[in-house]
């Protein structure tokens, strides 16, 4: 199982345009969430991204707003 949301970043030349590659095969393709919300950068493009079940692209703040830091700390 992986969870992993990248928000409002930088994102440079160093990401690799996939975004993402596989670990170990494709077993965990089931149990992922990868999502990103507003980065920018060369790396932050959504050009050539990888289209797996459980990536996402959040366009509404609404939606990010249980992943920032002022949901876990009171």
């Amino acid at each position: 199982y992986g969870r992993n949301i990248i928000i409002e970043s930088y994102l440079g030349d160093l990401i690799d345009l996939e975004g993402w590659s596989e670990f170990n095969g494709m077993f965990t393709l089931d149990t992922l969430y990868y999502a990103k919300y507003a980065n920018r950068g060369s790396g932050g493009s959504e050009k050539g991204r990888v289209k797996w079940p459980g990536c996402y692209v959040l366009t509404n703040a609404a939606e990010v707003q249980s992943f920032t830091v002022e949901s876990f700390i009171n």
